[in-house]
């Protein structure tokens, strides 16, 4: 019996045993940074998406070099661009509280529908010859208010096509999306200035909204009635009240007021710094444009499927967004490159989370203050 305790014990292994991965594997499995692709309105939603935001960066190059060429005035073409966002900032809140209150997708496809109707405006003034500064402002004011209403439908919908589980994933996608179009449709866009002209950026634009159109008419499972009828002022306190009272969203909110204000305004100015500062043109603005994309989509594909903490990943980019601005010896392009990564990092983390551990009845009011 001696024998036998003393033959079981010289088998055991010595200890401390060492923690290696071939020993104890990890049980873990590397997260798909394409889970929500599995949802098929998703995917149409995703291509649609693709499609149109490669339009409206077509769009958004060829209408700052057409204001620089109509006035060479940089305020003026300051100006447009904030006369586009004032709409936005003072109907966003109530576009997130009617997105609450009545039919996500149907409202979507009319906003998609009306903004079409804006580009091909504008491709036809352009093509003419009859387009002014005045009409530029005024299309854009009229794209602003449109997107007031669009944008806290479009982000708020998410979550009715891949549920809270894939939320953050889908999140990401569509950053990807979003600065991946960023990439492409500068290019695009320079490319047709210089072969067609400014008129062929806009018409092109005007077609690529009909992809989401037809994405959204082919989704399936989708509630096509009208939305829940909720008193619009107590959705409206409703969603202020769980932003400020609460200390996580009010303190991303504070954070993403910051970047919006000293981060991304740099961007208007790009056509005059191309033509006035470095003297490339059309081309080059296209290229700056699509450095800055580029960076940025580097930083949301990186987020599809790594899992530090909010709060460190909030901090760290926060300090570094301004880097690309900085360094003196890397060349412009880069620099806008990884200051497009940093920022875009540091706002994907700050849209994320207030929607991740929202109900969905509060996705539209909460969603349109972070706008």
């Amino acid at each position: 019996m001696h024998t036998h305790l003393r033959a079981s014990r010289s088998t055991r292994p010595p200890f401390p045993v060492p923690c290696s991965r071939s020993y104890y594997p990890s049980s873990v499995p590397t997260p798909n940074p394409f889970t929500a692709l599995r949802h098929r309105n998703f995917r149409l939603f995703f291509a649609g998406q693709f499609i149109s935001l490669c339009g409206t960066w077509m769009q958004t190059v060829a209408q700052g070099w057409l204001v620089l060429q109509l006035t060479n005035s940089p305020f003026k073409v300051g100006l447009v661009s904030t006369l586009g966002s004032l709409p936005i900032l003072a109907f966003t809140l109530y576009g997130g509280v009617l997105a609450d209150r009545v039919n996500k997708h149907r409202g979507i496809i009319l906003f998609q529908s009306l903004m079409m109707c804006e580009a091909l405006t504008l491709g036809i003034l352009t093509a003419t010859g009859r387009v002014t500064v005045a009409w530029v402002m005024a299309l854009a004011v009229f794209l602003g208010t449109l997107s007031a209403f669009e944008v806290p439908f479009r982000q708020s919908f998410v979550i009715e096509m891949v549920g809270r589980e894939d939320l953050l994933n889908a999140i990401a996608l569509n950053s990807s999306v979003f600065n991946l179009s960023r990439i492409i449709g500068p290019v695009i866009a320079a490319a047709l200035i210089a072969a067609v002209g400014l008129a062929a950026c806009f018409f092109a634009n005007a077609t690529s909204f009909l992809a989401v159109i037809i994405a959204f008419l082919s989704m399936r499972g989708v509630i096509r009635g009208e939305g829940r009828q909720v008193e619009g002022q107590g959705t409206f306190q409703e969603g202020v009240r769980y932003a400020m009272g609460e200390k996580v969203p009010r303190s991303l909110l504070l954070l993403t007021a910051a970047f919006s204000v000293f981060g991304f305004s740099f961007l208007p100015m790009l056509p005059v710094y191309a033509q006035n500062v470095l003297g490339v043109g059309a081309t080059g603005y296209g290229g700056l444009m699509s450095a800055v994309g580029l960076g940025a989509s580097v930083g949301a594909l990186a987020r599809t499927s790594r899992r530090r903490g909010l709060r460190r990943d909030v901090g760290f980019r926060s300090c570094t967004a301004g880097s690309g601005r900085r360094r003196r010896g890397a060349p412009r392009p880069r620099r806008r490159s990884s200051a497009g990564r940093e920022a875009l990092a540091c706002r994907w983390a700050t849209r994320s989370a207030p929607r991740s551990h929202l109900p969905i009845r509060r996705c539209g009011s909460v969603r349109h203050i972070s706008r």
